[in-house]
């Protein structure tokens, strides 16, 4: 990739909006995409008889949340 198109995809990137999880709505428990911090690092999950990564393995001690979202949304 050319520095000129390195720049310009650069241009589309937001920051991740993280949240406490504590705050965490209960609207987020309906089986949608969350992206939570655990353990260190981000895990896409969702709400299943509790949190699952993307393969089904639990997710336990996550301490904050954020929304699955595009590139400049």
């Amino acid at each position: 990739m050319n520095i000129s198109a390195k720049a310009a995809s650069l241009e589309h990137v937001s920051t991740i909006d993280w949240h406490d999880i504590g705050g965490l709505p209960i609207d987020r428990k309906d089986g949608r995409d969350v992206l939570l911090w655990s353990a260190g690092s981000p895990v896409l999950c969702s709400w299943c008889d509790g949190w699952r990564d993307a393969v089904g393995r639990p997710v336990r001690g996550a301490t904050h949340w954020a929304d699955v979202e595009g590139p400049g949304a």
